[in-house]
This record gives structure tokens, sequence and C-alpha cells, in this order.
């Protein structure tokens, strides 16, 4: 277990109190490890516990990239005995990490092909991010409206996008991703080329999707520098852009054929100290009545198909056809957040990149 982890549970056990700690402390415990952007609501854990001689302690580690790391540090003693909100395309990233295999009933609902991302993991949240752009960068400018990611970044455009941090974060991952399904079919571009490509076109990387978004992004923010446009826009925001009578509307364009749809996974690691618990805490997660319960701001939708949504997000969801979805890179090829790191540190650089251009849709 790490070391980060165990002062978690220590203080967990210690702000309970010690009467009640010495009784809960007799009691099997299940570790969930949060991550991914995904915050579980205490009912849902309360609800859980109800009726199972079993309690839960939730521990947070809000770098995805990490809580991978910690488990094949670990894989013979993992800390968690549960991890929820694993985005699919970190998974995609560790291939040397397994999970055990989970059957739970619930995943007849999922969409298809929705859980093909690794043996074990089971899909319990869809996110769809899409692309942004000030329309006051239009109105007020020399260039048209964005079309796709090759117009982004194509000449016109140079210096003019944001990204939130590709190493570091879902939605600069998924950028990329996306970045690189435009190639032409015979070709696939490497995360190399895809990154050279925007740092060549002066791509403005921001270290997480808030900084970007409201210091980089938003026109109050930078009154006197130039227009931007921001890449990897949460599902709320894309949906204010899609509601023209909510602010800031007016301001908010979406660059049509950008949206690409993430799932949350929930993984139970091999080695866990209560896999009993821990499958049926999965299997939990996937019944309708908390399903409903992983609607939050940063844009989570319930995996399952049947489950009710608010009017906005069916409204919205609507509007989203045919999202790309995460691809798995080649067996061969280093994981995106090392290319990444690499070309930012100067180990690589743009000159190392050999294949094609991805600002060509062609």
């Amino acid at each position: 277990m790490t070391r980060r982890l165990c002062a978690v549970l220590l203080a967990a056990v210690v702000a309970a109190g010690c009467a009640e700690a010495a009784e809960r402390s007799a009691t099997p415990q299940l570790v969930v490890v949060e991550t991914g952007g995904l915050r579980l609501d205490p009912a849902v854990i309360e609800s859980f516990e109800a009726d199972r001689d079993v309690v839960v302690v939730v521990a947070r580690e809000d770098d995805p990239a990490r809580a991978l790391q910690d488990l094949a540090a670990a894989p013979e003693d993992p800390a968690a005995d549960v991890i929820v909100g694993l985005p699919d395309t970190f998974v995609q990233d560790r291939p040397d990490v397994t999970f055990a295999e989970v059957v739970v009933a619930g995943t007849e609902r999922l969409p298809p092909n929705l859980g093909d991302t690794a043996p074990g993991a089971v899909p319990i949240t869809i996110r769809d991010l899409c692309v942004l752009f000030d329309r006051a960068t239009v109105d007020e400018g020399d260039v048209d409206a964005p079309r796709s990611f090759a117009d982004l970044i194509g000449e016109d455009w140079a210096g003019r996008l944001v990204i939130p941090d590709p190493a570091t974060t879902l939605e600069g991952r998924l950028l990329l991703d996306a970045l690189r399904q435009i190639a032409p079919d015979e070709v696939v571009p490497s995360w190399l080329d895809i990154a050279a490509a925007l740092q060549r076109n002066g791509t403005v990387v921001a270290s997480t999707w808030r900084e970007g978004f409201d210091t980089q992004f938003i026109a109050p923010a930078r009154p006197d520098g130039p227009p931007l446009v921001w890449g990897g826009a949460g599902m709320p925001a894309a949906m204010v852009a899609f509601e023209p009578e909510l602010p800031p509307a007016p301001t908010l364009g979406v660059v049509p054929t950008t949206c690409i749809r993430s799932t949350g996974l929930a993984v139970v690691p091999v080695g866990a100290g209560q896999p009993t618990f821990a499958v049926q805490f999965v299997e939990h997660l996937l019944t309708p009545e908390v399903q409903v319960t992983l609607v939050d701001e940063i844009g989570s939708l319930p995996a399952r198909r049947d489950v009710p949504l608010p009017d906005a997000w069916t409204r919205f969801a609507l509007r989203i056809n045919g999202p790309l979805r995460p691809t798995p890179r080649a067996a061969d090829e280093p994981p995106l957040a090392s290319v990444w790191t690499a070309l930012l540190d100067g180990t690589l650089t743009t000159d190392d990149a050999t294949g094609p251009d991805p600002t060509s849709e062609g």
C-alpha cells in the first residue's frame, strides 16, 4: 500500500473517533479510490454499506496516470480494492496493468462496444468532449469559423489554440486522440507527429482544464490578449453553446466533427483484499439508482442507456451524433505522456517527427 493512501486511510480512522473507530476496525474495509474527475455521492456509499457487513473507505487520487502507476508498482498488494473513474484513454496507455475479471449485472444495458477498453474493466460513466471557439475571434478577425481540427492547427489559427496538458489531463489526451483520427485512413500519425504539429503552430498548453478555460479562454480574463480557441472543453460548456438562451452562449461556438467520447471505468485490481465486496460495489454502481447520481458538473453521464436524464442533457446528447472514440495506440509506440513530456523538455524535437502532417485532411 502506498504511503499516501495509508495516510488517507489513517486520517479517516482517526476522524471517526476512538470508540467508533475501534468498532469499525473489526469490520471488513473496502478501499475505493476515486480518480479521473469522478466523485461519488456519499449516499452511494451509505446505500452500499446499509445491508452489508463492510465499511467503505474512499480515497482520492486526482491523477489517473498516478493511480495506474501505483497499481503497477504493487500488483501483489494493491492499495485499493476498487478504482472508479479511470478514463479508458489512460488505461490504453498502460497495457502492463491488468485487472481481475468482473462479471456484473447491468452491463447488458450499456451501449454496444462501450466496454472494449480492457479485460475486467466495467464502464460506469460516459463523457463527451467538444472543441469550442470564441465567436469574437471570427466576428472581429479575418478568419473563418473553424470547421475541423485541420482548420484549428492550420496557419490561420496559429498561436490561437489553447489545450490542456495531454500528459496529465483527460481533455488534452482526447484532443490529441481526435487529431490522430483526422489523418488519412491509410496512415496513422504517431503521438510525436501530432504533438510536433501543435508545437510548430504555437499551441498554448494549460496545466489543467480549469486554468486553461478560466485564464486563457474566457474573454474577460484576457482583455488585451489574442483571441483564442479552447481545445477539449467539457460537456457542460459545449451544452451551453447549444442553448442560445443561456449565457455565455453568444460568445461560444462548437467546432463540428470534433466531439470525442470517453468512458469512465470501474476496475478491481488483481490481488484486491476484498474481491467479493469489490465486485458487488461495481455492480452497485451500475444500478439505475446510482447511475443517475453520476451526472455531474464535469460532464459525466451514466453509462446505462435506460437511465432518465435531465431535459438539457438529453437535448445536448441528441446533438452529438456519432462522436469519435479513443483509439488504442500501436503496441510499439511509447505512451502519449512520455512523448509529450519529452517534446516539451527538449529530449525530442519537432524534427524527430516523420509521419504524416495532421494539418491535412486529405
